[in-house]
């Protein structure tokens, strides 16, 4: 009997112990796991900081090339459209008679319009900023041509500002429906009513200031006749003055001389 407890409890001494060694085993090996795991971890961080580095770069370099090729960019509005057109020789011909410029494009395309009543939009490519700035400075004379009158010439732009430039006419619109008189004239906000009021009160201050120095100058010059007059008047009372004060002088000196003349004869 008492042999058999002590083989009893040993083998359990033996399963405690082997479950102890399995739970250190397994504790160990948990260890291991999670410093392997962090270690990745690590390696991980490094890695997707390193890629969001090279992401940032490359996103740079991309904005500052749209940005570049963008300012020498041009956008050509309500050019006329045709089937199967050479763009390139519509956009030369409206720089040579339209613009009156002789400049070559160095790549045109015609951007699809979201309408069929309207023509599509043009983008030209010129060769320099210089380029671009020598058409917007000759732009005006489409005004007084009478085939391109109808076309827009602008510097291209960003997504960004385009964006910027539809919410900003949007709202453009929104004013023009409870006052008509305001207009957009490119990037400005024209309210012609206002304009015109301020050049007729302008124009009114300039044609009262013209008559109250009108005013001044006559009132100037009668203030000169009056004096004038006044002191020619003056010579000639101080002249009359002295005129009769000698002839008052001669009359009483013949008198003297007629008493005198008349005592030497008694």
């Amino acid at each position: 009997m008492g042999k058999y407890l002590y083989t009893n409890e040993k083998k359990q001494y033996e399963n405690i112990k082997q479950s102890d060694n399995s739970l250190q085993n397994q504790t160990e090996n948990k260890i291991t796991y999670n410093a392997v795991v962090d270690s990745l971890r690590l390696d991980i961080d490094e890695d997707l900081q390193v890629i969001e580095k090279k992401l940032e770069d490359f996103s740079k370099q991309i904005t500052n090339q749209s940005t570049s090729n963008i300012d020498c960019n041009l956008v050509i509005r309500n050019l006329p459209e045709s089937t199967n057109e050479n763009i390139e020789s519509k956009v030369s011909a409206l720089f040579r008679e339209g613009l009156k410029v002789q400049i070559t494009p160095i790549n045109c395309e015609r951007k699809q319009s979201r309408s069929t009543h309207t023509s599509g939009v043009v983008i030209v490519s010129c060769k320099s900023k210089a380029v671009v700035n020598d058409v917007m400075s000759a732009k005006y004379k489409l005004k007084s041509s009478r085939q391109y009158s109808d076309v827009f010439i602008h510097r291209d732009q960003t997504v960004q500002q385009r964006i910027e430039r539809k919410n900003f006419q949007t709202i453009v619109d929104v004013l023009k429906s409870v006052d008509p008189h305001i207009n957009m004239k490119g990037a400005e906000v024209i309210a012609s009513r206002y304009v015109n009021s301020r050049r007729s009160s302008e124009n009114r201050s300039e044609h009262e200031s013209r008559g109250t120095s009108h005013t001044q100058q006559n009132t100037s010059r009668r203030g000169t006749n009056n004096s004038t007059r006044s002191n020619t008047s003056n010579l000639h009372s101080n002249y009359n003055a002295r005129t009769s004060h000698r002839e008052q002088n001669n009359e009483h000196s013949s008198r003297n001389h007629h008493q005198q003349s008349r005592r030497g004869r008694w």
